[in-house]
């Protein structure tokens, strides 16, 4: 458990999850593959109150069982820095709401990226998470973040070349027509 939460960054959680019997790690990416996995409601209960560092296990775990077509970056994803948090502003600029970027920064998401994934998974960023816990009160701009990261999601795998048989993702650049994330000829360059 300690390797599985030192790949991401969040090794502090340790002992919270060891202590709620999840003890095996293999085991519980088994479960992941057949949809009997850990909730986002689990970790918030035993007491991981940033859901962007719920968001990094249960991406990371999908991961690892295997889910996503794609190797992703783990430094993109996984790790805070200057460049990430700057998505964050940036993709929240593109939709006119950039005075919720310190909500998103605080409860941990520092990366478009990991929503983004977030968003692939079984347990996506939702209404609920996004006024409850990152406090975006207003309906309507939850639901246009909503649909920003949905439609971003969607073209976040696209045009990735094969590495050794398997697509290899890089970052979050390019994306469907009024992404923040386009570039001029739509192409993904593996640049945030």
């Amino acid at each position: 458990i300690y390797s599985f939460l030192a790949e991401i960054n969040i090794p502090q959680y340790t002992q919270m999850l060891l202590s709620n019997g999840f003890d095996d790690i293999n085991l519980i990416i088994n479960q992941t593959q057949f949809n009997i996995s850990v909730s986002d409601k689990n970790l918030r209960d035993i007491g991981i109150r940033l859901p962007g560092d719920r968001a990094k296990i249960l991406v990371r775990l999908e991961e690892k069982a295997g889910r996503f077509p794609y190797e992703i970056d783990k430094c993109k994803v996984y790790f805070n820095n200057e460049s990430n948090s700057n998505g964050v502003g940036q993709m929240l600029k593109s939709i006119k709401m950039e005075m919720y970027y310190d909500n998103f920064i605080e409860n941990g998401y520092n990366s478009v990226d990991l929503m983004l994934l977030q968003m692939l998974t079984r347990q996506p960023i939702d209404e609920f998470l996004l006024e409850e816990e990152i406090k975006v009160e207003k309906i309507g701009y939850r639901m246009r973040l909503l649909s920003k990261l949905k439609t971003d999601a969607e073209g976040y795998f696209e045009g990735k070349e094969r590495d050794s048989g398997r697509k290899t993702f890089k970052g979050s650049r390019g994306g469907k027509k009024g992404s923040v994330f386009n570039n001029n000829n739509n192409n993904h360059n593996g640049d945030v």
